[in-house]
């Protein structure tokens, strides 16, 4: 808007502005006296005549808080040169978002993406499988499951029928071991139940 004359702001030295703007680029360039003699603790000239003049009660009230000039420079041109607003955000939710846009995943689908397709691969006619996360069971026509002899060591604690001929050997072996060192140990009480009873 068209500001006359007489309601410009006029500095002392003689200089006068009409705009917002002008009074930044005149607040840069002014002397320290000269600025001093505008705001001090008992006014502020440039907001009394930005609230009179321009209307800017906002502007006005931000520009009576402070008393530098770089404070003042600053608020102007906030004022002129908004920044843009952004909610405030954790910066776990932003490190996320970027995760996420960073991410090939976080694209839309089929841009920029090459899925490679894993053949299926079918059981031979007559075989059925089951797989788990750990072992893999074959059926043979539906009858009883046959499991790979390591697979069944780990599952089962038994070996396979290969090697179930020298398990069972082993198994006698120490229970007659076993048997043998119980009737030792139960020998040798008696024994000694029988010396002592004798002795008196």
């Amino acid at each position: 808007m068209d500001i006359p004359y007489e309601k410009q702001f006029h500095f002392r030295d003689g200089e006068s502005v009409a705009t917002v703007e002008q009074l930044k680029e005149k607040i840069e360039r002014v002397s320290y006296q000269e600025f001093y003699h505008h705001v001090n603790a008992q006014k502020n000239d440039f907001a009394a005549w930005i609230r009179h003049v321009h209307k800017d009660e906002r502007l006005a009230d931000d520009l009576q808080k402070v008393t530098s000039i770089v404070e003042t420079v600053e608020i102007i041109n906030d004022h002129l040169h908004p920044r843009p607003i952004t909610a405030a955000r954790s910066d776990m939710q932003s490190r996320i978002e970027q995760d996420l846009y960073a991410s090939p995943l976080g694209a839309e689908a089929g841009e920029g993406l090459a899925v490679e397709e894993v053949p299926s691969i079918e059981p031979a006619q007559g075989v059925r499988t089951a797989e788990t996360a750990d072992f893999t069971i074959i059926e043979e026509n539906a009858s009883e499951p046959k499991i790979e002899g390591k697979v069944r060591e780990e599952l089962f604690g038994t070996q396979t029928s290969a090697a179930q001929p020298a398990l069972e050997d082993h198994d006698a072996s120490r229970m007659i071991v076993r048997d043998f060192m119980y009737g030792l140990v139960f020998g040798l009480i008696v024994g000694l139940i029988l010396g002592r009873i004798l002795s008196f």
